[in-house]
């Protein structure tokens, strides 16, 4: 289950060899379904890649039983679900991510996999920070916060959302109230290490495409007068 504080990569692209690196060097991935490029095929290769490194978790493409149940029967560790914005929406990510009697999840597995899940539902916009504390109370694992959808859904930034604290303090107390996890995307080393001054503790620090785009930057930057 889930431990504090810990570092995770988003996987926004599809390459096994890239996700096992990150796997190994963080405490958690999350293979990004709803953004990112990974179709059904790919979720399942990226899991059995990174098995055993870390907890690996799949960001589904919206709030349905059938992608939540296979991404769990593929052997994802947790799903995090994007724009929750209700205490009802997130007992209905509970219960499909849970077999009977706590959950309506069907039995099927494609993998050896823990029955114990991390259901994490995220906080994206005004409705869900509306209704934060009865969506931390439905009983999930953890609140996500997606800040980039949060920000446009109330009409300004990330940057001001980290400068004001106010909502995402909120959210933060209202996970603590309900004695779950705290986490958000950051993407950056600088941006994680803001939320985690604010008590946030799952954390994504990066993403496996920004991770190579920047690491190609440098090297151009440090071979830029090889030749001259």
């Amino acid at each position: 289950m889930l431990e504090n504080p810990a570092r995770g990569a988003w996987i926004q692209g599809t390459d096994a060899a890239t996700a096992r690196a990150l796997a190994a060097s963080l405490d958690w991935i999350a293979i990004d379904q709803q953004h990112g490029r990974a179709d059904d095929r790919a979720m399942l290769d990226l899991l059995a890649a990174t098995a055993g490194l870390c907890q690996r978790y799949v960001r589904v493409r919206s709030l349905d039983a059938g992608l939540i149940g296979r991404a769990l029967d593929g052997g994802a560790d947790g799903v995090i679900v994007p724009q929750v914005s209700s205490a009802a929406e997130a007992r209905a990510v509970v219960a499909a991510s849970h077999y009977p009697p706590r959950g309506d999840r069907s039995w099927g597995p494609l993998v050896e996999h823990s029955p114990e899940v991390v259901v994490g539902v995220m906080i994206e916009n005004a409705a869900g920070l509306a209704a934060v504390a009865e969506i931390a109370a439905s009983g999930a694992d953890l609140l996500f916060v997606g800040p980039y959808d949060l920000a446009l859904s109330l009409g300004t930034t990330v940057d001001a959302l980290l400068d004001e604290q106010t909502t995402l303090a909120a959210v933060r107390d209202a996970a603590i109230a309900s004695g779950i996890a705290i986490g958000a995307f950051a993407g950056t080393p600088a941006r994680a290490a803001r939320f985690a001054g604010l008590g946030y503790r799952q954390i994504a620090v990066t993403t496996d495409v920004q991770l190579v785009a920047d690491a190609a930057a440098q090297v151009a930057a440090a071979t830029a007068t090889l030749f001259e």
